[in-house]
């Protein structure tokens, strides 16, 4: 069962939203600290100042993956390669391509939803805190096919009424698309858009974690009509495909979907499918309301989607 509290249903923010990010064993705050800019620290209290807030640069590199920019100095996260079991972690300058200052952001599986882990794409490690004899420090540890720790879990924080986020698993909401302001509708094994705004289950989604760990920084949409799982049925990347519901297949890359944020449209995400590199649009011409993908580069209103959460969520149960 997952359970949703005001505190863990924020998810993870959208790009430029100052966050704070909190460590799940210590309780305390991913910060830069004015006396060492080299290396992040962690700070015991809430404090509000700019040295605990951060934001995020969705990465052009590599969609799904960010870079976590401080807004106190403006410098990046930045992991190191090393041999050594625990590595450390630097505040360098921004360089949106460097693949060692990307980081996907991956919902964790033991603990309650909304922690997550902080994984570099280069070297495929973990964000952690730890425990040393002056403080607190903060690494990065490969933690290979070990148990979750509760040192490797981070919740984010953010003001609420800003622009909304990608929702943590099991938190209903509904996708409404750009251009037309119309939401996705499942029903049977059929999508399409539809102007009305209710309750319906056929209007509700959530994401689930996938199991491979190669697409970390994807998940499976499921309509919670009938427990269907969004699926792109296309080969070709360079032709408008069908996408319906079917039965979950995990290792069906057809169902595995990265949300990657518009740098165009404010406030919207592009859904991109892992294996046909579609993104997700209403209709192959621009018309009509069934749903179906195809390749871009450009983005265009019609193929941008908002997330919206269905409320009242809190205390909301589902069974996994």
């Amino acid at each position: 069962m997952a359970r949703l509290t005001t505190e863990n249903m924020q998810g993870i923010p959208q790009p430029y939203t100052p966050f704070k990010l909190k460590n799940g064993e210590f309780s305390r705050w991913l910060a830069v600290s004015a006396a060492n800019t080299a290396n992040p620290v962690v700070e015991d209290k809430d404090i509000n100042t700019l040295t605990i807030y951060w934001y995020l640069i969705s990465s052009e590199k590599r969609e799904g993956f960010y870079n976590i920019v401080s807004l106190k100095n403006g410098l990046a996260l930045t992991g190191h390669n090393s041999s050594s079991g625990e590595r450390e972690v630097f505040m360098q300058p921004l360089e949106q391509f460097s693949e060692k200052q990307l980081w996907t952001v991956v919902p964790t599986k033991v603990f309650s939803d909304g922690f997550y882990r902080i994984q570099n794409y280069s070297t495929k490690v973990d964000l952690q805190t730890t425990a040393v004899a002056d403080g607190n420090k903060v690494t990065t540890i490969d933690t290979g096919d070990g148990l979750e720790s509760f040192k490797l879990q981070w919740l984010f924080k953010f003001s609420e009424g800003v622009r909304q986020g990608i929702p943590p698993p099991s938190v209903p909401f509904r996708i409404m698309n750009y251009e037309h302001k119309r939401f996705v509708f499942g029903e049977e094994k059929v999508l399409f858009l539809r102007d009305t705004v209710n309750s319906f289950r056929e209007l509700q989604f959530r994401l689930v974690v996938p199991k491979l760990k190669e697409w970390r920084e994807s998940y499976l949409i499921e309509s919670l009509n009938m427990n269907l799982f969004v699926t792109d049925d296309g080969i070709s990347q360079a032709e408008a495909s069908g996408v319906q519901l079917a039965e979950k297949d995990e290792a069906d890359l057809n169902q595995y979907w990265i949300i990657v944020p518009s740098k165009e449209f404010d406030g919207g995400f592009r859904l991109r499918n892992a294996k046909t590199k579609g993104y997700l649009i209403n209709g192959p011409t621009h018309a009509g309301n069934q749903l179906s993908s195809m390749s871009s580069i450009k983005e265009w209103p019609d193929q941008v989607w908002t997330i919206s959460l269905v409320l009242p969520v809190l205390e909301h149960q589902i069974n996994e």
